[in-house]
């Protein structure tokens, strides 16, 4: 509060955001990424390909271990794709549509399905726009990024399909 007598101080302008040089590009990069995942892989039957090919690789198996293989296979394949959307766009359907072809709960697999769509963000160096960021400014090593990106894909196994189902029988999302 001031009061009428003092006089104003004028605030510091702020500091200017300190990004690295080559951050544009990067995100720039990752639209394209993107752009390439939507059209070109959907024009060339990728996405028809890859949804018959879980199907038919988790046939036969008992739901709750076709499950726990497409959630874990899922979130692993992230580190063949340099951004969420770009997975997410290529093969959310056909891993939730071989979920549900096993007789897995509709929505179970679906939310799993949705939340590692972005829990797997951190667990490589290029997987969202913003760790190229953060790994291009030099926080920490490539190898140290994927060890932790490791552990953490560990620890999201346990707490989503080891703690979660538990949750779901009890909150009735799994009758």
């Amino acid at each position: 509060m001031r009061w009428p007598w003092q006089k104003r101080q004028e605030a510091a302008p702020p500091a200017p955001l300190a990004l690295p040089a080559h951050a544009p590009e990067r995100v720039q990069m990752l639209e394209g990424l993107v752009a390439v995942a939507t059209d070109e892989l959907a024009k060339a039957g990728l996405f028809t390909v890859l949804s018959k090919s879980v199907v038919a690789l988790t046939g036969g198996m008992p739901w709750p271990v076709t499950f726990f293989a497409l959630c874990a296979g899922y979130l692993y394949v992230h580190y063949a794709f340099a951004s969420m959307t770009s997975q997410a766009t290529a093969l959310y359907a056909g891993f939730l549509g071989a979920g549900f072809a096993a007789g897995a709960p509709p929505m179970m697999i679906a939310i799993v399905l949705a939340a590692f769509s972005s829990l797997n963000a951190g667990i490589t160096h290029y997987g969202t726009g913003s760790a190229t960021v953060f790994f291009g400014a030099g926080f920490v090593t490539q190898g140290q990024w994927w060890r932790v990106g490791f552990f953490l894909s560990l620890m999201i196994l346990v707490i989503w399909l080891g703690i979660g189902p538990l949750w779901w029988k009890l909150t009735g999302i799994w009758p």
